[in-house]
């Protein structure tokens, strides 16, 4: 009898080995779930940008959790008409030729975008290196840049900053390798990424769809966010460039908080109101 027993001992320290392990994966998933949430949120719609449909179970072994939690945020993402679910996975609701064409955002407010990005160069010294990604709010800049410096290495994703100062003497370009989305005439995909990735700069130039105390900030073109986090990532300090319309409007993608930048740039028709609403919150705003 005591040998009998002796041998069951084990089989139930097992079970409860087994339990505790599982209660433990259990509750460091549940720990963690809040800080990676919007970085599932981003990284989802990023796939839906690029191959225009998910799956349930890739989803949940990419991100190392587990199969309900991805159904969840499935779920939730569907009710914020980001996607459409699907049995075992989603689909992309939002295609690109639904997003405003750059003919369009070009003309689009673009004194002040010619106004802010004057003010831009503040933020930049002769001879440093600057990222630069793809917008009109940055090509606006760009011609800015290009009156000026004398010295200057810019490096960006957009072919109309390419054609803007691709003969200015003294300036030095570096282009990613990459597919040309021709309508938005800028250079995206796995090559773009790696080459910005491998780039470094004094000073970064972003723009965004939307900025917000709220929702930090935010952008639409799903295959451009990459190179953003790149540039945000591979800069030694970081400017948001918008004109005043994009002040608390929340786009659809989530970048990054406003602490993550310098400062944000923009042009003086901004309300004084929102602007001491985000002095008050230590955020630097830059204008004429």
């Amino acid at each position: 009898m005591r040998n009998d027993s002796m041998k069951t001992q084990p089989k139930r320290d097992s079970k409860i080995g087994v339990w505790i392990i599982v209660e433990y994966f259990a509750i460091y998933e549940e720990k963690n779930m809040a800080y990676l949430t919007e970085e599932r949120y981003s990284a989802i719609l990023e796939q839906l940008g690029q191959q225009g449909t998910v799956r349930v179970h890739e989803l949940a072994a990419r991100f190392g959790v587990s199969i309900e939690t991805v159904r969840r945020d499935l779920k939730y993402m569907e009710a914020q008409k980001l996607l459409r679910r699907i049995h075992g996975g989603a689909v992309r609701t939002i295609l690109p030729e639904e997003l405003p064409r750059r003919e369009e955002r070009e003309v689009k407010y673009w004194e002040e975008k010619l106004e802010l990005g004057e003010t831009a160069c503040r933020m930049v010294r002769e001879g440093q290196i600057v990222m630069m990604d793809a917008s009109t709010t940055n090509h606006a800049a760009a011609i800015a840049l290009k009156k000026r410096f004398h010295t200057l290495t810019v490096i960006t994703n957009y072919l109309p900053i390419v054609n803007e100062l691709s003969a200015k003497q003294g300036f030095t370009l570096l282009i990613p390798g990459g597919i040309v989305r021709q309508g938005e005439q800028s250079i995206v995909g796995p090559m773009a990424e790696e080459n910005m990735d491998s780039l470094h700069a004094d000073v970064g130039f972003i723009s965004m769809s939307g900025v917000s105390l709220t929702g930090g900030l935010t952008d639409l073109g799903m295959e451009e966010i990459i190179i953003k986090k790149k540039i945000m990532k591979n800069s030694a300090v970081n400017y948001v460039l918008v004109d005043s319309s994009k002040f608390e409007r929340n786009a659809m993608i989530r970048i990054g908080s406003l602490s993550e930048v310098e400062g944000i740039v923009t042009d003086s028709k901004l309300s004084k109101e929102i602007e001491k609403k985000y002095q008050k919150q230590g955020i630097a705003i830059y204008h004429k």
